[in-house]
């Protein structure tokens, strides 16, 4: 399985990056959830078969993709610093955004393998017992190119 992700610089993090902050370390899971923005209109004195769903407020579709990255603990810095700055409070096409998310499974809408994701969330943690570990969880939202 192959993954990666590239950031507004142009520089591409993958999992055999060897360049600290450009790794993505072991990706041990990829996670998609795509859903739909019902409004949900239950009727008054009525049973449940009797609730309007009207479909009329999009989809969203997130991907989280969880990864060990083993290094030195000055390069796990390095790495920890690139993995959050991959959310920097303006993630709009003046700063390069979105991004590009590649995986051998997940595919974009058009059917190719390049996904335009905005970052929503980077969580870290240190494994414990072992100070060359760090985990982490980053959190995608697919989005357009409009902004």
């Amino acid at each position: 399985m192959t993954w990666s992700l590239t950031k507004p610089n142009g520089d591409t993090m993958t999992q055999s990056g060897a360049t600290p902050g450009l790794t993505l370390g072991e990706i041990q899971s990829e996670e998609t959830d795509k859903s739909a923005t019902l409004t949900i209109a239950p009727l008054v004195f009525n049973d449940s078969g009797n609730t309007d769903v009207i479909d009329f407020g999009g989809v969203i579709r997130t991907i989280d993709i969880t990864g060990i990255i083993k290094d030195t603990p000055a390069n796990l810095a390095i790495d920890k610093h690139a993995l959050n700055g991959l959310i920097q409070g303006n993630q709009d096409l003046s700063t390069g955004y979105p991004l590009t998310y590649t995986s051998d499974i997940e595919k974009g809408n058009d059917g190719t393998s390049a996904i335009k994701v905005k970052v929503q969330r980077v969580r870290s943690t240190h494994v414990g017992g072992s100070p060359r570990r760090l985990a982490y969880i980053i959190s995608m939202v697919e989005s357009s190119t409009n902004g």
